[in-house]
């Protein structure tokens, strides 16, 4: 994972999702996606999706998907 001073990098959410830290994996997404959600990486979009489906937010996890197929 990123050093304190660095910010987290959608390779950090990766590992955090694959060591089993969803809650950890879907902050650093939202922060690399954003206030504007037309505007964020697609990759983060899916991997916020998949910890979306997770934790039980299929409707959440819809929505990212949806932006990120609008692509």
């Amino acid at each position: 994972m990123a050093k304190n001073h660095e910010t987290p990098t959608l390779l950090d959410a990766e590992e955090a999702f694959e060591q089993g830290d969803v809650e950890t994996a879907m902050l650093i997404c939202e922060g690399l996606i954003g206030e504007d959600e037309r505007k964020a990486p697609v990759e983060a979009l899916y991997l916020a999706a998949e910890c979306l489906l997770e934790i039980q937010e299929p409707e959440e996890a819809l929505h990212c998907l949806d932006l990120a197929a609008s692509r």
